[in-house]
Formats: C-alpha cells, structure tokens, sequence
C-alpha cells in the first residue's frame, strides 16, 4: 500500500499518472504518462505523453 493521503489535499504538490486510457473533455487519450507540479507561488506545470497528444504545460493561479 501507498502512503496515506491526510486530509490536508493542499498538502500535495506532484502527480504521477501511468494509464492505458484517459478522457478529457469527451476525448480519449491512450497509453498516457502525466506529471504535474504544483510551485509555491500557485504554479502548476504539467508534462504529457499519448499517442494522440504529447506536450508540457504551464498553469499560473489566481495572483490576486
């Protein structure tokens, strides 16, 4: 077993996804590779691996 999520969810700050298949918005990805990573300053960035769509993406959070 993995380690325990806390119920703190800010708490996390990278994503690991490994799966045969993936819908986002009504399309489907396969063979797909996600990792995310979420800064201090409320950055998120992303990078993603699929057969149909690969790429890096950089997400900034509300500044306000």
């Amino acid at each position: 077993a993995g380690p325990a999520v806390g119920s703190d969810a800010q708490s996390v700050d990278t994503v690991v996804v490994h799966t045969a298949a993936m819908s986002v918005r009504g399309k489907t990805l396969n063979n797909v590779s996600l990792s995310a990573r979420h800064d201090p300053d409320q950055s998120w960035y992303a990078d993603i691996d699929s057969d149909e769509a690969s790429g890096s993406v950089h997400w900034v959070g509300d500044t306000r």
